[in-house]
């Protein structure tokens, strides 16, 4: 597990250990804190679950006024760096739960919920369905959202849902909610279906909400797809849902698929048994310390650039690591520059190859 840097948290001094390639590496953000402060002006806090919980930033504080807190948390990376937190502190009032909903709870006082915009409305809604789903009449949703990304919508909608909606704080660029009393609603369905063809063959794909590119194979993906040449056992670095992986391994003998995002890798797990793809392997993690080196012929990756400089030198220090003497690195991006300089500099070569807006940076180990 790649951690970075530990550091201390406020007010309590928890020893807090942040995960490449997932928020917290530098403190709560903005929104935990005046979660936090919100929250703490509540009378009562009870069983509380802290939904999307990431490194526990929110969720060790409040073990300090509740009585019980529930962590849950659905990015593997996240939640290692959530329970190693739990155990450096020695706290007893917590449970990391991982998982993407919250059936495995059977009750709770509050439950909270940090709007992650990066994840897009549905994600976000499903979440708020999930909460509204499991509360009774008396417990409580907190939420919030950044006003210029779309708070004041989700303010009227969660109006549907609940009877009482209190606005507890407009400021720092946030609006942070108190909502109680339930209505009753209508959930929508949320599964898709999308299909890519790739050598006069249809594949077809589940996706659901909080996974990359779930209405439509992301074009970078695609154009990767028709670029590589596999052969051997390829290795898909952050698979999705499996539109890279799914649609190569009839041309591989072996195809290697990692995904950290537990909802992503559910629709993975299902997707190879609808395209019935049988010369596939996939696991649940952020990194592939668990394989042996000069495993692979081919790497591929469309990785996530908002992730920073940590994530993208531990994507390519892991396929240098995997692939055999004479293996191919293939990643591509919209934006080259970080990711070229850095394959360049640890393989010694690397080529760029523009295709419709989007790069193929592809590095050959020497």
């Amino acid at each position: 597990m790649n951690y970075l840097s530990p550091y201390q948290l406020k007010p309590y001094n928890f020893s807090i250990t942040p995960a490449v390639g997932v928020t917290g590496s530098r403190g709560p953000s903005p929104a935990v804190k005046l979660l936090y402060k919100n929250i703490l002006k509540t009378r009562f806090l009870g069983q509380v679950a802290d939904f999307g919980a990431g490194i526990g930033l929110l969720s060790l504080p409040l073990t300090r006024h509740a009585k019980l807190v529930y962590s849950v948390e659905w990015d593997i990376r996240s939640f290692n760096a959530l329970t190693k937190n739990i155990e450096d502190n020695s706290l007893t009032n917590i449970i990391p739960v991982f998982s993407d909903n919250l059936s495995q709870l059977s009750y709770f006082d509050q439950i909270i919920i940090n709007a992650p915009v990066h994840l897009g409305r549905e994600a976000i809604l499903n979440m708020i369905h999930q909460a509204h789903q499991k509360m009774n009449y008396e417990q409580q949703l907190y939420f919030i959202a950044k006003r210029n990304f779309g708070a004041k919508w989700y303010h009227q909608y969660l109006k549907k849902l609940f009877k009482l909606v209190e606005v507890l704080d407009i400021s720092g660029g946030f609006r942070t909610l108190c909502c109680s009393g339930k209505n009753n609603f209508s959930y929508p369905h949320y599964t898709r279906l999308i299909s890519n063809r790739y050598k006069q063959r249809l594949y077809k794909f589940k996706t659901l909400p909080g996974i990359f590119s779930r209405k439509r194979i992301d074009p970078g993906s695609k154009i990767l797809i028709e670029k590589v040449k596999p052969r051997g056992t390829l290795i898909d670095f952050g698979a999705g849902y499996g539109a890279m992986g799914v649609s190569l391994a009839e041309k591989c003998e072996k195809v290697i698929m990692s995904e950290c995002n537990l909802t992503a890798f559910r629709c993975l797990w299902h997707n190879l048994g609808i395209n019935e793809v049988d010369n596939c392997e996939i696991c649940l993690s952020g990194n592939l310390y668990n394989y042996p080196p000069h495993l692979a012929d081919f790497f591929i990756v469309n990785p996530p650039t908002h992730s920073g400089g940590n994530t993208a030198d531990l994507i390519i220090s892991e396929a240098h690591r995997l692939l055999k003497t004479g293996g191919q690195m293939l990643c591509v991006v919209f934006r080259p520059g970080s990711y070229y300089q850095r394959m360049k500099n640890l393989f010694e070569n690397a080529e760029i190859t523009a295709v419709n807006n989007y790069s193929i940076i592809s590095s050959v180990k020497l």
